[in-house]
């Protein structure tokens, strides 16, 4: 009877098998999907710009806009078309920035450490002799410096020459800063050869991992018909031993040289 049931069971299993077919289908569909396409996202994002005047206290006093590209297949942020839109000064404002004139104090500005807004309380600042922005026509540069997580790393702030003339100058008559703002976003640099300089230098060993950007220019390098003569002509026998050669010349030439006849004194006269 026990083997009777085995063999009912093995009967009725294509049974089942062909009443989930459907189930069964829907499995495989989900195995052999293909990988979805690379998409990219696009956002708006803004974030505030604050200045510290006589008083020490950071005000915002712009705004920074740009467009945050996502991808979902590399983990990646990108900032594009960056923007600075600089807030009307009050008359208060102007007033503390002729003190900072009058005691060439520094004109403090600092931004959030992060463009998205995911580490608060977290700032980069940077700053510059109020002198220069006036003699500089109150222009001013800022270049973010980011990485792949929209992390700002560095803050850039300078004229846009970027020199700093500290000449007496008197306060505008109008104060309004003219603000361009720049994005730097990073770079893989790419891999280099450290057999470069070698010419003629051996392949890499098989199953070696990643492919050398000047592999092809070292291993198709063909000596030349002057290198390998000097290769094979050998130094000659003086230009290996002219160290020595020089001083035995000395020797041999001094002992042919007969020495002069030493002159015989007069005996001393006897009294």
């Amino acid at each position: 009877m026990d083997y009777e049931e085995e063999e009912e069971e093995e009967v009725q299993r294509p049974t089942r098998s062909r009443h989930n077919k459907g189930a069964a289908s829907s499995n495989s569909l989900k195995v052999n999907k293909p990988p979805e396409a690379a998409e990219e996202k696009q956002s708006l994002v803004s974030f505030s710009l604050e200045h510290a005047l006589s008083d020490g206290i950071f005000t915002p006093c712009g705004t920074f806009t740009a467009k945050v590209t996502h991808s979902n297949v590399v983990q990646a942020v990108r900032i594009t078309e960056l923007r600075l839109t600089r807030d009307p000064l009050s008359a208060d404002t102007e007033k503390q920035l002729v003190k900072l004139l009058e005691y060439e104090q520094y004109y403090r500005v600092r931004v959030p450490s992060n463009v998205l807004g995911t580490s608060k309380g977290r700032y980069v600042m940077a700053s510059l002799p109020l002198k220069c922005l006036v003699n500089a026509d109150l222009n001013e540069n800022y270049v973010l410096h980011l990485d792949d997580l929209g992390n700002i790393v560095a803050l850039d702030y300078t004229t846009p020459s970027g020199e700093c003339i500290m000449e007496e100058t008197a306060p505008p008559a109008e104060w309004g800063f003219h603000p361009l703002a720049y994005a730097r976003l990073p770079k893989d640099a790419p891999r280099l050869n450290p057999d470069m300089s070698a010419a003629g230098a051996p392949p890499p060993p098989p199953g070696a991992e990643g492919e050398d950007l000047n592999a092809d220019a070292v291993h198709s390098y063909e000596p030349s018909e002057e290198d390998a003569q000097k290769k094979k002509a050998p130094d000659s026998f003086f230009k290996r031993y002219w160290m020595y050669l020089i001083p035995l010349g000395l020797v041999l030439v001094n002992g042919l040289v007969a020495p002069p006849e030493e002159q015989q004194k007069p005996a001393a006269k006897k009294r």
